[in-house]
């Protein structure tokens, strides 16, 4: 027969939530180097070649500052999620706890 049931820790999905939280800031910071850079080799750099790298660079960009950004969302799901399930085991113990 199969365990279908669910196990949570809540002490870890705050954990997971707090390595997202930090690889974001981390990642954030060094797309932010990454983009300085650019934008001096900008201020030297010019013709068809740099207008391409430049248009690449901004696309680039974008992108990655969109998946960046989800790991912060993914970090704020998981910190909910942890409140979530330790409320709810509160709960049950509360229930459990009435009917002895």
């Amino acid at each position: 027969m199969v365990d279908n049931s669910l196990r949570v820790n809540p002490d870890a999905l705050v954990d997971g939530a707090q390595q997202l939280k930090n690889t974001h800031e981390e990642l954030t910071a060094l797309l932010t180097k990454v983009a300085a850079g650019q934008d001096s080799l900008r201020a030297v750099w010019t013709g068809s070649a740099a207008s391409r790298a430049n248009s690449n660079w901004s696309t680039l960009h974008d992108a990655f500052t969109a998946h960046i950004d989800q790991l912060a969302d993914h970090a704020q799901d998981l910190h909910t999620a942890a409140t979530a399930y330790r409320d709810r085991d509160q709960q049950s113990q509360a229930a459990l706890d009435q009917q002895m």
